[in-house]
C-alpha cells in the first residue's frame, strides 16, 4: 500500500508593491504654472506617473 500524498497548494503569484510616487493610483498631480515668471495658480492638473507609467506598481 502506497502512502497518501498531500495535494499541492495552489501557487499564488507575487503581488508587486505599489508605486511610491503615486501610491498605487497611477496618476500624479501638479500645480499649474502661468506666466513668464512661472507663478503658481490654484488649479491642479493630473497626469500619468513618470515612475510607473500609470500601472500603479513599482
Amino acid at each position: 500500500m502506497s502512502p497518501r500524498k498531500k495535494p499541492l497548494a495552489p501557487k499564488s503569484t507575487p503581488v508587486p508593491p505599489p508605486c511610491g510616487t503615486c501610491a498605487g493610483s497611477g496618476e500624479t498631480t501638479t500645480t499649474v504654472l502661468v506666466g513668464r515668471k512661472r507663478r503658481q495658480t490654484t488649479a491642479v492638473q493630473t497626469g500619468l506617473c513618470p515612475e510607473c507609467f500609470g500601472t500603479g506598481t513599482a
